[in-house]
C-alpha cells in the first residue's frame, strides 16, 4: 500500500476489466489503499495486507471508527513511536499524514490549502460507501483465502520502487510463480505492475498520474499495466 488514494484515478477502470469475471468472488491480498476493491462488484470479496496495521484500520472503520480531521506533529510522532499495529491510528497516520504517503516517511505538514488528515479521512469515507461485507485478512499474500474460481487482483511492490518498512522484504521471483500457479488451478489473475515476465501479457495500459505530489516534479506522470498470464482468455 502506498497511500490511500494509490489508484484512485484508475480503478473504476480496472474495476471494470475485472467484474466480469467474478461470478464466484474477489480476493485482493495486497488490498493497501482499496481504491480498486472499493468498485468490484462480487458476491464475495476478501481483502488481505502483509501489514497488520492497515488491516486493523480497516476493520476498525468498518465496524464505526471515524479517523481524525487533523493530526498534530506531536501526535504523528507519538503513533510512530508507539508503533501498535491493533490501534487503527497507527495506519493512518503512517500513510495518510506522511510525507508523499509514504509509511512513516515524516510528518506532512501541508498548508493552508491542504489538511492531509482531513484528505485522508475524506479518501476513507468515500470508499467505505462500496466495501461493505468485505471479509479482512491479515498475512501474506500466499496464505490468502481464495474460494474456487475467484478472481485473483495483485497490486504488489512494484519492482524497483522504494519499498517500506512495514513488511518483510519481498520476492518478485516467488511471487510471479505464485500467480502463474493460481492461474494454473483456475483462478482469473490480474497484476498491476510497471513491468512484468514474457509469461505474462499486457491486458491493459491507462496513463494517468501520481495523486500525490513529489518535491521534485510535482504530480508525475505514470504508464499503469494490467497483466495477465500468455495463455489467459481473459482481459482481451
Amino acid at each position: 500500500m502506498q497511500y490511500f488514494g494509490g489508484k484512485q484515478r484508475i480503478a473504476a477502470q480496472l474495476a471494470a476489466v475485472m467484474s466480469p469475471h467474478c461470478a464466484t468472488g474477489y480476493v485482493e491480498p495486497f488490498v493497501g489503499g482499496a481504491a480498486v476493491l472499493s468498485r468490484v462488484v462480487a458476491p464475495v470479496r476478501i481483502a488481505g495486507d502483509a501489514n497488520m496495521a492497515l488491516i486493523t484500520m480497516w476493520e476498525a472503520l468498518a465496524r464505526g471508527w471515524v479517523p481524525p480531521e487533523y493530526v498534530s506533529e506531536a501526535t504523528y510522532a507519538a503513533v510512530k513511536a508507539a508503533a501498535d499495529p491493533r490501534d487503527p491510528m497507527t495506519a493512518f497516520v503512517g500513510f495518510g499524514v506522511s510525507f508523499a504517503g509514504k509509511w512513516f516517511g515524516g510528518y506532512a505538514r501541508g498548508d493552508e490549502k491542504r489538511n492531509y488528515a482531513a484528505n485522508a479521512a475524506s479518501s476513507l469515507r468515500r470508499k467505505l460507501r462500496g466495501l461493505a461485507g468485505v471479509r479482512w485478512v491479515h498475512g501474506d499474500y500466499r496464505d490468502c483465502p481464495t474460494p474456487p474460481g475467484a478472481v485473483i487482483y495483485c497490486d504488489p511492490p512494484y519492482a524497483g520502487t522504494t519499498q517500506y518498512g512495514a513488511v518483510d522484504a519481498f520476492s518478485w521471483g516467488s511471487f510471479w510463480e505464485w500467480c502463474l500457479e493460481k492461474h494454473a488451478a483456475g483462478h482469473p489473475v490480474f497484476v498491476s505492475e510497471y513491468q512484468s515476465l514474457p509469461s505474462f501479457r499486457t491486458a491493459v495500459v491507462i496513463d494517468t498520474k501520481t495523486d500525490i505530489r513529489t518535491a521534485a516534479n510535482g504530480k508525475e506522470s505514470r504508464r499503469e499495466c494490467l497483466f495477465v498470464p500468455q495463455d489467459a482468455d481473459y482481459g482481451r
